[in-house]
């Protein structure tokens, strides 16, 4: 069976006694309109090739865009992680010094406190002696001193 359906009808002429001009027309139009469809698939074909080729050329400048973009955000993202890691090193440097002169007024007030129990454990002692002197109790002074021991 032939591809065309005006051909299955032919066929069954040519079996038949058919005029050669009736046949020459006909297949004078077949070949006209394989011609037509030959023209219209090859203009597809041209279309999808500039269909491709177009495709082709927005792909790569949509890469080189991407390419560009990637380079932009990496330098301003580089920028803004320069700039936390300085004020981060900022931070720290300030926290250390701070911290340093912490530990130093801890370190005074450590001495400070140091001085105190010895001056204190030195009023104890001279205390100590004082009741060994002069007793337990000592006697209730009227503010004119050591006289008031006498």
């Amino acid at each position: 069976m032939s591809y065309y359906p005006h051909q299955a009808g032919g066929e069954a002429m040519m079996h038949s006694r058919v005029n050669p001009e009736q046949m020459m027309a006909r297949l004078s139009a077949e070949l006209q309109e394989s011609r037509m469809e030959i023209s219209m698939g090859a203009n597809a074909l041209e279309n999808a090739h500039e269909h491709v080729r177009i495709l082709g050329t927005q792909l790569a400048e949509l890469r080189e865009n991407l390419e560009v973009k990637e380079i932009e955000y990496k330098r301003m993202w580089s920028t803004e992680e320069e700039r936390i890691k300085n004020l981060s090193d900022e931070a720290r440097r300030q926290v250390e010094g701070v911290r340093a002169r912490l530990i130093g007024g801890l370190e005074r007030i450590d001495l400070s406190n140091r001085s105190m129990i010895e001056a204190s454990q030195t009023l104890q002692s001279i205390d100590k002696d004082l009741d060994t002197l002069f007793g337990e109790g000592a006697p209730a002074t009227t503010g004119a001193g050591l006289s008031d021991w006498a």
